[in-house]
């Protein structure tokens, strides 16, 4: 028998390599597995057709993959195809698609090969019985995964190969490199896969008090590297983390109770070398020539370099082909296993195709075993160290950076236990607030805070500690007894996953807030004569025509002629009569209605709760009778008349536009009538 694998880069690509091995055809029987690394079913569906035409008489199964071995390193991208040539074995495919699992296994001495996609595991363990098989679950690329089957592609199904022979051998075993570190930490609190508390503490937290802050800083990536372990029937699992949030929790790769006992783990190179030596033992006593394994992803995540250097080793004795799935499936006949802790490996060899003689390693004995193995034990313990060394040069690099946040800080930045009592402050207090630290610490928050803003305070302290940061405005009371008004953020303070008080930050807006009641002043008032403008106008007006049942009256004022007085006087000495008119026209309308100027000479009334139409007439006539009298200017008496325009609501128009234009057109109306 022999294996060879390609790395489809095209179709064309893939032909060549086929044609170039004459002995496929030669072959009583070619098994072909088909390893795709992306979600695209599309190329995998058209691979797996050239493959079937070309050979059609081969067996053809596969799935989706994390990645491969494949020519001394590891692929990702693409699709990885492996044929195996056998003289001598009987090839039965099968595929169960769907929840259908009713394909019969029997006892016979044969190996079944098989991958799953999205079917239950114990199900299918059901079905199998006391057949020994190796395989895995299809890896999810995007969210999906797919199993193949000749030129059939199954999102839901199981797919393998029944291997039968008299002449062949078929040996299978597992291997693991994970070994459980230190003392078991219990699960405090947990739904589902979603990962609360381990003894008291945020999961989040836990890691960082045993791994350090940067490795929960990292998380999901870091767990891969020091991986929880949990006991699940009697078999240790890996966990792996697969999402960070922001509550501290997190979400792993299984389910966990509150009471379920954890450890850390660590892959154990010395346990790699021990398997390699097995396998080396097993292939020179065999004369095997072909070697499969399938593992999770998860095992070359802890080790990838000692991985890839495990499998060019195992490369100079067999023909050897790695597989990474989402989860492996190893069964001898009489249990089986299933998780990401382990990698299976599978021998194939034909009796009459043994190795005539065994392949000759590099000189390895047992002194340069012991060697080897002080070596990475001692680059271990450095690294250890180093890691060790690092996580408390982060600790007080921490520190100063919070210390330097502290005092540094141009806002009012301190803290506060959960009776409200200040515990700490930071310098910004005595230009803030004119109070020195010693004046305030050990005394209540509540007694700085403006009496009107105490109860809203109260309230936000009070979800705060309920674990809801706050952020609102409220007034301070300043050394001199002065109000000031602060943006303050409160944020509670957990420690063993309690909150013992909260911190606060306070950042002066009195000053932002005098700029934005001056910059919304200038843009809703006329700067001459403190009225206000058209667009203040038009938005109370808006307002009040929201009341349908409410009558109203808008009125447009125009003083005659009064360019004459700005061209003969100037502008400056006619802003001077403007603000005199403005005066006059004031106090004619009293605080009966809105008094605003439209732009130039032209000013506009809004009369609300009007009761009768002649209201709006006494009102203009008040205007008028007020204008009556000459303004006197520098000794000058200048006389002033107006033209007055008036509109109804709703009897002249039930919108804004409708109403002014109204309104101007019997102004237009009054003067042309004033002219003649």
């Amino acid at each position: 028998m022999r294996t060879f694998s390609v790395n489809v880069s095209n179709e064309d690509n893939l032909l060549a390599d086929m044609m170039n091995h004459s002995n496929l055809f030669q072959a009583h029987a070619v098994l072909v597995q088909l390893f795709c690394f992306s979600h695209d079913k599309e190329r995998a569906a058209r691979v797996a057709k050239v493959i079937s035409e070309f050979l059609p008489h081969s067996v053809l199964i596969g799935s989706t993959a994390e990645g491969a071995y494949y020519e001394n390193s590891m692929v990702t991208e693409g699709i990885l195809v492996s044929f195996t040539m056998f003289q001598n074995v009987e090839m039965k495919p099968f595929e169960m698609e769907g929840a259908n699992l009713d394909q019969p296994f029997g006892d016979s001495q044969e190996l079944v090969l098989l991958f799953n996609s999205e079917i239950d595991d114990e199900a299918l363990f059901e079905k199998m019985k006391q057949t020994p098989f190796i395989g895995g679950r299809a890896a999810k690329r995007n969210g999906s995964s797919f199993v193949v089957s000749g030129q059939q592609i199954l999102t839901e199904g199981v797919v393998g190969v029944r291997m039968i022979s008299e002449n062949v051998e078929m040996n299978h075993h597992s291997e693991t490199f994970w070994k459980p570190a230190g003392r078991s930490y219990e699960v405090t609190k947990a739904l589902g896969s979603r990962l609360f508390e381990v003894e008291g503490l945020s999961a989040v937290k836990f890691y960082e008090k045993y791994l350090g802050y940067d490795a929960a800083k990292r998380l999901p990536e870091s767990s891969a590297y020091l991986p929880l372990i949990h006991l699940v029937k009697g078999k240790e699992k890996p966990i792996s983390v697969l999402e960070k949030h922001r509550d501290g929790s997190v979400t792993v790769n299984t389910f966990l109770n509150q009471g379920s006992s954890l450890q850390f783990s660590f892959g154990d190179v010395a346990q790699m070398s021990v398997s390699y030596e097995r396998i080396k033992q097993n292939v020179e006593m065999d004369g095997l020539t072909t070697l499969f394994s399938f593992s999770s992803a998860a095992l070359p995540k802890l080790l990838n370099n000692g991985i890839v250097r495990y499998f060019d080793r195992l490369e100079k004795i067999c023909t050897h082909t790695s597989i990474l799935l989402e989860s492996e499936y190893y069964s001898d006949g009489t249990s089986f296993h299933f998780d990401e802790n382990q990698m299976v490996f599978a021998h194939f060899n034909e009796k009459h195709d043994k190795q005539k003689g065994v392949r000759l390693l590099p000189v390895h004995n047992q002194e340069m075993n012991d060697v080897d193995g002080l070596m990475a034990l001692s680059h271990l313990i450095k690294a250890s160290t180093d890691e060790l060394e690092t996580l408390n040069t982060n600790l007080q690099q921490s520190e100063q950076r919070f210390k330097s946040l502290f005092e540094q800080n141009p806002n009012l930045v301190y803290s506060v236990d959960v009776y409200g009592k200040i515990t700490s402050v930071n310098p910004a207090l005595k230009s803030l607030l004119g109070y020195s630290s010693e004046e305030v610490m050990s005394k209540h928050s509540l007694q700085f805070v403006s009496p009107s803003d105490v109860q809203m305070t109260r309230d936000k302290f009070h979800q705060t500690f309920q674990g809801i940061a706050q952020t609102y405005d409220a007034h301070l009371v300043h050394k001199s007894g002065v109000d000031v008004l602060f943006t303050i953020t409160n944020i509670p303070i957990l420690i063993n996953g309690e909150i013992t008080g909260a911190y606060g930050i306070a950042k002066s807006i009195m000053n932002q807030r005098k700029a934005e009641e001056k910059i919304a002043h200038l843009a809703y008032y006329d700067v001459l004569t403190e009225l206000p403008n058209r667009l203040l106008f038009e938005k109370l007006l808006n307002e009040s025509l929201k009341n349908e049942h409410e009558k109203l009256a808008v009125m447009f004022i125009d003083l005659d002629r009064f360019k004459l007085i700005n061209d003969s006087l100037g502008h400056q000495r006619g802003d001077q009569i403007l603000k005199q008119v403005t005066a006059r026209i004031k106090e004619a309308i009293k605080d009966d209605a809105v008094l605003a100027r439209f732009g130039g000479d032209e000013f506009t009334v809004l009369l609300p709760g009007l009761t009768c139409e002649k209201d709006a007439l006494l009102l203009a006539r008040r205007v008028v009778e007020h204008l009556k009298q000459p303004i006197l200017f520098d000794g000058v008496e200048y006389f002033i008349t107006v033209g007055i325009g008036i509109s109804l609501f709703p009897l002249d128009g039930q919108e804004l536009d409708t109403l002014m234009k109204n309104a101007y057109i019997a102004l237009e109306s009054c003067e042309a009538t004033r002219s003649k």
